[in-house]
């Protein structure tokens, strides 16, 4: 069995490998801990012998063969520790590890930190840990990077999922009302995620304290009836009805376009009475799923309403709608393209084009792999 002086020796080495070699070793005490009281003395060695802090050092290592190896070890370490041992070490990573997952480190030291970050949520299980939980709940609240933010907030739900229920895990519900009217799609939808696992854990009054807090700021349909129809028709549409729910979905769309002329001023606040971004979503998962012929069929109807909401002053409502004319120009091919140089400006031609060759990069590169 490796002992900590020599790990820590090899986690301040120059050389990579030495680094590595400390992190395995690390790895390899924590699971060689079985009883209650080992735990608790590794888990405090850790803290009192700097340890922590070298391994979020190797964390933030830019060659990524240290950063998964050290994420990893992150893992086994909240795995193998338990309850007893895992406050330390969430004090420690918790940060550094949203950080590394919103990074631009590569895909799969982004997957291992993730994991790291959800191995230390469940290590907390079943008493919990209110200052992990205050940490997920700032990030979510706080960080500048939708990843961090997307991730803080599913660390959140898993945590209440998992975790007895106790008062301090009712402060998702500021959660919630920070992001559900967030400008990234997958964080508004990790927002939903939280609110109904806060629901579930028991905390209804908070969940609904936070849907009556959004629907007064809003004046928008309430939350949960809105999310519970996006949801629906997303399922409809997933179901093969795809071209019967873009059909209905086409007029709304358009009586939901401000009128001609109308001022940037007006704009917003007509999209904060009926907003399109919802509406632009639904015909974004139709044109994933619909047939081709369908979708040619309805761009006639669909391409004004989208370009006028690829326009709009609010940030949730433009990316709806890019995201919905990149779904058709996946679907339709460069064969879409003259049709879009009539409705929109050079420069969202060129942004559309640059998310449709971004994705087909990355499946390329998934593909690949």
């Amino acid at each position: 069995m490796p002992s900590l002086g020599g790990v820590v020796a090899n986690l301040k080495s120059d050389e990579w490998e030495l680094r590595v070699d400390g992190l395995k070793q690390l790895q390899a005490l924590g699971e060689g801990a079985t009883s209650a009281e080992g735990r608790k003395a590794l888990a405090a060695s850790l803290k009192g012998e700097g340890v922590a802090d070298l391994v979020t050092k190797q964390l933030r290592d830019l060659r990524s063969v240290v950063a998964a190896t050290a994420c990893r070890c992150a893992a086994a370490l909240a795995k193998a520790l338990g309850a007893e041992g895992t406050q330390p070490l969430c004090d420690a990573w918790t940060s550094t590890l949203l950080a590394v997952v919103s990074s631009g480190a590569p895909k799969v030291v982004q997957k291992v930190a993730l994991e790291a970050s959800q191995a230390l949520v469940d290590g907390a299980a079943p008493r919990g840990n209110a200052s992990l939980f205050h940490r997920l709940c700032d990030a979510a609240a706080t960080a500048k990077a939708p990843p961090a933010r997307r991730a803080a907030c599913d660390l959140a739900a898993r945590a209440l999922r998992g975790w007895e229920p106790e008062p301090a895990l009712g402060a998702a519900g500021d959660v919630v009302v920070a992001r559900a009217r967030d400008a990234d799609g997958a964080v508004r939808k990790a927002a939903r995620e939280l609110w109904l696992a806060l629901r579930h854990a028991g905390f209804r009054e908070s969940a609904d304290r936070a849907a009556e807090q959004l629907d007064a700021r809003d004046g928008k349909v309430p939350l949960e009836l809105a999310w519970a129809a996006e949801r629906v028709l997303d399922a409809a549409a997933a179901r093969g009805d795809a071209a019967r729910v873009l059909a209905l979905a086409l007029p709304d769309l358009a009586d939901a376009a401000p009128p001609a002329g109308a001022t940037p001023r007006d704009v917003a606040r007509l999209d904060l009475q009926r907003s399109r971004a919802p509406l632009c979503r639904v015909l974004a998962a139709c044109a994933r799923r619909a047939p081709a012929a369908a979708l040619r069929g309805a761009l006639p109807s669909a391409l004004p309403p989208l370009s006028s909401a690829a326009g709009a002053p609010a940030a949730d409502v433009r990316k709806a709608a890019v995201d919905a004319l990149v779904e058709l120009y996946v679907a339709l091919g460069d064969a879409l393209v003259p049709k879009l140089k009539l409705h929109l400006r050079d420069d969202q031609v060129k942004l559309v084009g640059m998310f449709v060759h971004k994705r087909a990069a990355t499946k390329a590169a998934a593909a690949a792999a």
